[in-house]
């Protein structure tokens, strides 16, 4: 079975979370202006409770970097680390 793959954007007033594998993608959008930082950890968690997966099937991750606000760049940055993500 293959990894799925966690794909975020917080670069402009909108905030995105897809998790992805083949065919399936669990996703979620809200336009937010200055509320990116407040979503974009439990979105992450709604679409792997939807999907069932845990965090350690996470086998990559993907973040959008622009063109956009550096503060949402950054955040974006900052929540694709690992760590972040996994705890």
């Amino acid at each position: 079975m293959s990894s799925w793959l966690l794909s975020l954007d917080t670069s402009t007033e909108a905030v995105s979370v897809a998790l992805l594998r083949a065919a399936e993608c669990y996703e979620r959008f809200e336009l937010a202006p200055k509320r990116q930082a407040q979503l974009v950890l439990p979105m992450i968690d709604e679409v792997l409770a939807e999907a069932g997966v845990a965090k350690s099937k996470i086998g990559a991750i993907a973040v959008g970097r622009g063109p956009g606000a550096f503060t949402g760049v950054r955040l974006g940055m900052m929540t694709a680390e690992p760590r972040a993500i996994t705890g």
